[in-house]
């Protein structure tokens, strides 16, 4: 059943909006999966190192999986819809397991719901393909405002291919070591840059739970240096 769907997240919209009161002068990101990690996660019924289940049925019944696709991407689309109306000012899409499809499965498969879902969406969306370095030059083709990378992906490089604003990728356990290590990590990614504006340092992937608060306020710093 798909219908209901985004009655049942309603609590979601109400916290983007006390959010949105509460911050009415600082961005406020809305955020979603994207169809493919939704996908695994259906079909799988939890986590896996390699998802081998979905990746073989995009092969074993392709008219059936893109059949599902649309109607994730169909959610998704209202989704985040909603979280733009209750006050996000950007959209994040987490396609968090599309770096395990090689680059003709990704185009044949992902990428058409991608586009549908950009072009319908008209708040600015950040896309974010862990492990898809080798996607960028067909990423580059979407309609979004930008691209969040991970960690292994050379932001200077992201940026020559994308042309567009990207965020990252400082490697999250960098934050369980030392202030110096954080630090470093920081220049690295501004010397990577070269001089390009358009990019929002972050996290490669999200926070650990083990982080201790003290790490993220040195990062932070780190940043505010880097100017």
């Amino acid at each position: 059943q798909w219908g209901g769907i985004t009655e049942k997240l309603d609590y979601v919209y109400q916290a983007v909006e006390d959010l949105r009161k509460n911050a009415p002068e600082k961005a406020l990101y809305g955020f979603a999966g994207a169809p493919w990690t939704l996908f695994c996660y259906l079909v799988e019924g939890e986590g896996s190192s390699d998802f081998w289940r979905p990746r073989a049925m995009l092969w074993q019944k392709p008219a059936f999986c893109q059949e599902i696709l649309g109607k994730l991407t169909e959610v998704i689309v209202q989704h985040l819809q909603k979280q733009a109306q209750a006050g996000a000012d950007v959209l994040q899409v987490f396609d968090t397991w599309g770096g395990l499809l090689p680059a003709y499965d990704y185009r044949t498969f992902i990428l058409p719901h991608l586009q549908v879902m950009a072009e319908q969406l008209r708040t600015p969306v950040m896309l974010f393909v862990r492990g898809g370095g080798h996607l960028l030059p067909m990423l580059a083709r979407l309609p979004v405002a930008g691209f969040s990378l991970d960690a292994a992906t050379d932001v200077g490089e992201a940026g020559r291919i994308l042309g567009r604003c990207t965020q990252g990728n400082l490697d999250n356990v960098r934050l369980l070591g030392s202030a110096e290590g954080i630090e470093q990590g920081i220049s690295e990614i501004a010397r990577s840059l070269g001089g390009r504006q358009n990019h929002i340092y972050n996290l490669g992937h999200g926070i650990l739970p083990q982080t201790p608060p003290e790490a993220v306020q040195v990062m932070v710093e780190a940043i505010r240096r880097q100017g």
